[in-house]
């Protein structure tokens, strides 16, 4: 008990610190709901394209709700947190009507965990939890293992895993022990073929995001980006920036597209640097960004203090670094 105790309040530490930029720039948080589906989110302050991702999963999974007339709540849980990208833990659970606690992770979500908070909320309710702390999450391999849970009953097993990271100067390992369906069996779940009701959603379009006239959707694997004059198929979203008049979208680590509300075509920029992190639409000015934008211009950066910074001119469909 008292080795249990030490390890959670290393892991605690563990969780609060970090480097000086994730400290100033803390991981958002963010509840969303679809029907029975309350989907909740963890991120870092940039949109590094999961929040698409987990939109996609949370909408089909309404879908696959009705399809199987699971009326229950389904609470997805889905943290990509900056400081979480190296801790990958996949966790699905499936209460009865006398439930369990919840959070059967101890708090690797972090002590204020957004369902802990609530879990009087679904006391004695009957729910389907699936969570992911992972650095990118996969649409298809989430749904097949959802699928399984929303169709089936399943016992819930003691999973462990091994995480390590720094104490002090010192990297430390420690195992987190959670209630779940079996690791092996949701990889053997994922080795399938898709069943015919995913097949079925997949094919049809989802509605991701919109920003006026523009709107993103998903359709077998594919994103879409539209407005009324034009539209464009995307095969991946590294970060996704809503703007005042249109969507601003980084397809890999050195392309980026912008669609605005009345553009007849999708501007592709190609950068010369390549960035490692996404990008983010910065409002805080830092002593290399000088010059006074007009409407419609916006400043683009890799990432915080980064050496190389963009404006995007959205009247001229221009980006220009510098």
């Amino acid at each position: 008990m008292i080795k249990n105790i030490f390890l959670l309040i290393i892991l605690f530490s563990l969780i609060f610190k970090g480097s000086k930029e994730e400290l100033v720039h803390k991981d958002k948080f963010e509840y969303l709901g679809y029907n029975n589906v309350k989907l909740y989110l963890r991120y870092p302050f940039y949109n590094d394209g999961n929040i698409s991702k987990a939109k996609v999963i949370a909408r089909l999974t309404s879908q696959l709700a009705d399809i199987n007339n699971y009326r229950d709540t389904i609470i997805l849980e889905f943290n990509t947190g900056s400081y979480f990208r190296n801790k990958k833990i996949e966790i699905l659970e499936k209460t009865s009507e006398k439930s369990e606690q919840l959070i059967t992770i101890g708090n690797s979500f972090k002590t204020d965990s957004i369902l802990l908070n609530k879990q009087q909320r679904y006391k004695d309710t009957k729910i389907l939890a699936y969570r992911q702390q992972v650095d990118q999450i996969d649409v298809l391999n989430s749904l097949k293992v959802i699928n399984f849970g929303l169709k089936n009953q399943f016992k819930s097993v003691v999973n462990v895993a091994s995480l390590k990271d720094y104490y002090g100067d010192s990297l430390i390992s420690f195992p987190i022990y959670f209630k779940s369906l079996s690791i092996k069996k949701m990889k053997f779940l994922k080795l399938e073929n898709n069943a015919e009701e995913i097949k079925a959603i997949l094919n049809s379009r989802t509605l991701i995001d919109s920003v006026k006239n523009v709107n993103l959707y998903f359709k077998n694997n594919t994103y879409i980006l539209e407005n009324e004059n034009v539209k464009t198929e995307i095969n991946s979203i590294n970060s996704l920036i809503k703007l005042p008049d249109g969507i601003l979208i980084a397809t890999d680590n050195q392309t980026i597209m912008y669609l605005g509300n009345l553009d007849n075509s999708t501007t592709k920029f190609d950068l010369k640097h390549k960035f490692i992190k996404p990008l983010f639409h910065s409002k805080i000015r830092t002593p290399k960004m000088n010059k006074e934008l007009e409407v419609g211009q916006y400043y683009i950066a890799p990432q915080f203090y980064s050496k190389h910074y963009y404006i995007l001119d959205t009247n001229r469909n221009t980006l220009t670094q510098f």
